[in-house]
């Protein structure tokens, strides 16, 4: 099979498990996990706990009215899908072009008291078999963690406040440095939103 061809197929595979993944949790934020190309399994998201409902809170709105489709397009370098939501704490959106990049974004814990406990539990849910790389200079704590999946880097960029607790995935076929830099300015673009 071509090397197109078979790249595509791997791009497509992850995009509807994804897609699949998503649809079937009810709607509602929760783990994120399943098989991608090549029957790897993909990175398991953890739950998210102490979400606020639409509107209230320290978010003051869905994730998916964070970020425009547009802006979410312009910091991955290709188009994506229109955003679909998981809760008013998840937004999923899905490359629309061979070899690009799609993205998950999750907002959780909203205030002084749950923000803490929150980090621990989006931290401490990562899986272990990820490389793990500490980043300075982003909130009070922040992680990229990430693994080559086949033809695809997927990596998840959490950054812990006194009062919010952002998580970026992204999954592409794509330098992990380059993924690592996407997702950090996802995470910095939401902050200042919030």
């Amino acid at each position: 099979m071509p090397r197109r061809t078979t790249l595509r197929a791997a791009t497509m595979a992850v995009v509807v498990t994804l897609l699949a993944l998503a649809c079937s949790n009810g709607g509602t934020p929760g783990a994120l996990s399943g098989p991608v190309a090549g029957g790897e399994p993909a990175e398991t998201l953890p739950p998210v706990s102490a979400l606020p409902s639409t509107g209230t809170g320290g978010l003051g709105k869905p994730a998916c009215e964070l970020l425009t489709q547009g802006e979410v397009a312009q910091l991955l370098g290709n188009p994506v899908t229109p955003p679909t939501a998981s809760g008013d704490a998840e937004c999923n959106w899905f490359t629309q072009v061979d070899m690009g990049t799609s993205a998950i974004l999750r907002v959780a814990a909203n205030d002084l008291t749950t923000a803490g406990p929150e980090c621990t539990v989006q931290r401490d849910s990562l899986s272990a078999d990820l490389r793990r790389e500490p980043v300075e200079g982003v909130g009070n704590e922040a992680v990229w963690a990430w693994e080559r999946v086949a033809v695809l880097v997927q990596g998840t960029f959490l950054a812990c406040w006194d009062d919010a607790v952002i998580l970026v995935f992204l999954s592409g076929e794509i330098d992990q440095a380059r993924l690592r830099v996407q997702a950090q300015g996802m995470v910095e673009t939401v902050r200042a939103r919030l």
